[in-house]
């Protein structure tokens, strides 16, 4: 029966050899990965951001909308030409037809509009002003975006590296127990033990794999790259500066928060241009006074059917010239000016309330940042202290084996110890860097 077995396992073996051969002859193209540091990424993020291009078409309409209320300080030139024919019944020669054709040149200039011309010019210009903050939001957010996104890809490196540790340290455990249970040193059920906990990080090691695929996904999707292009973070974590401890004046950051926040100028500028919108409401109570001047002439020729003896032509040119100064007003508008002007008011009142509700926000969003650094500060070195601990307890457990003093389980309780400590290492890491990022972002910082 054993002879029977064996000669089964040589022919599967003499067939699936070729296979097997052919398949390691075949060229294996595996996809390159490139490798971007973070200052990469900020840059092909914004050279491809659709935010970013978006926030500077809204500059560029701003630009003109600003053009346009400038325009209102500028008379306006206009011209009136058309060419005429039609009948006359002339008493004495009886009827004929007249041609006949006017040019006029008009040239208008607003005089006094009740402050709706300074007004929109000046809401222009904080419009303008609001569109760059809106600007420098958008590449703030996206500058926050990228520097999340590249932090979890090379946390997801790191934990990948300690789980492909993990499974070779545990590979190379099982290896000596083989050896062991050939020298008759360990049981069968040792080496099988060894083999369960091989495999058993096997799992870890493939959702490591999985999440670092993920992670670089979304990296690229953040900084707008093609999606065949696979990309991943610098995965040096000796470039990392870890300091020890941070000092902040949590009030002086509040303070530059207030002030360099582009939410918060926004409110500003936004209370601005309701001022002088609530201002340009009055206007509807006011006359407004433009001048008008205007030149130009009319001419016409007649044609006298009754004629028998030939065609007479008789021909009129007149040149005239206008001035004209116009002022208007309203005596009653349906209580559109009075509703025009509580909406003002109303929306003054509002953005107030807006700009408080901003601050408190900010303060809380400041206070969260600096919370966050000092507890990943405090895990960052509570953790590297557990590594090192770990790294010792796991090559003393593993002499212990050696020596026949611990098990396979002492050994799985070690690795994973130091497991422990190394994700929650190079976790608390990547929370600090983040949490760094966020701390610039809430404080406006471009």
């Amino acid at each position: 029966m054993k002879k029977r077995f064996l000669i089964i396992i040589s022919a599967i073996v003499v067939m699936v050899t070729p296979i097997v051969a052919f398949a390691a002859d075949e060229p294996q193209t595996q996809p390159q990965v490139e490798v971007l540091t973070l200052d990469q990424c900020l840059q092909i993020a914004y050279e491809n951001s659709k935010q970013l291009k978006s926030a500077d078409e809204s500059v560029t309409i701003a630009k003109a909308n600003l053009t346009q209320a400038e325009s209102n300080l500028f008379p306006t030139l206009s011209y009136s030409i058309a060419e005429l024919k039609y009948g006359i019944d002339y008493p004495l020669t009886g009827y004929g037809t007249t041609e006949g054709s006017y040019g006029y040149l008009f040239a208008t200039q607003n005089l006094y509009t009740g402050g709706v011309t300074t007004g929109t010019i000046k809401v222009a210009k904080l419009s303008l002003t609001k569109a760059l903050e809106e600007q420098r939001k958008a590449k703030q957010t996206l500058t926050y975006d990228v520097k999340s996104a590249y932090y979890q890809a090379w946390l997801s490196v790191q934990l990948l590296k300690v789980a492909q540790a993990s499974y070779d340290n545990l590979g190379q455990h099982e290896q000596q127990m083989r050896v062991f249970y050939k020298a008759g040193t360990k049981s069968r059920y040792d080496l099988l033990q060894a083999q369960v906990n091989h495999e058993g990080q096997k799992p870890a090691w493939i959702t490591a794999q999985n999440n670092l695929i993920l992670a670089n996904m979304k990296l690229a999707t953040t900084i707008g790259v093609e999606e065949d292009r696979q990309i991943t973070a610098s995965d040096d974590p000796s470039k990392v500066t870890i300091p020890q401890s941070l000092e902040f004046e949590f009030q002086k950051l509040v303070e530059q928060a207030y002030h360099d926040r582009p939410e918060m100028r926004e409110l500003k500028l936004a209370d601005e241009i309701n001022t002088i919108q609530t201002q340009m409401a009055y206007a509807g109570y006011k006359p407004r006074v433009s001048l008008t001047a205007s030149m130009g002439g009319v001419g016409s020729t007649a044609l006298d059917y009754k004629t028998k003896l030939g065609t007479d032509w008789t021909s009129d040119m007149t040149k005239d010239w206008v001035l004209l100064l116009n002022v208007t007003g309203n005596f009653f508008d349906g209580f559109k000016t009075p509703s025009a002007v509580t909406q003002g008011k109303a929306t003054i009142k509002k953005a107030e309330l807006d700009e408080s509700y901003t601050r408190d926000t900010m303060r809380l969003d400041v206070r969260q940042a600096l919370q966050t650094i000092h507890g990943d500060l405090e895990t960052i070195a509570a953790s590297k202290a557990q590594i090192d601990l770990a790294k010792e307890n796991l090559w003393m457990t593993q002499s212990r084996f050696h020596d026949g003093l611990s098990t396979n389980m002492d050994v799985l309780d070690a690795e994973f110890a130091l497991d422990e400590a190394s994700n929650s290492y190079y976790s608390s890491v990547s929370a600090y860097l983040t949490a760094l990022a966020k701390l610039d972002y809430v404080m406006g910082k471009d």
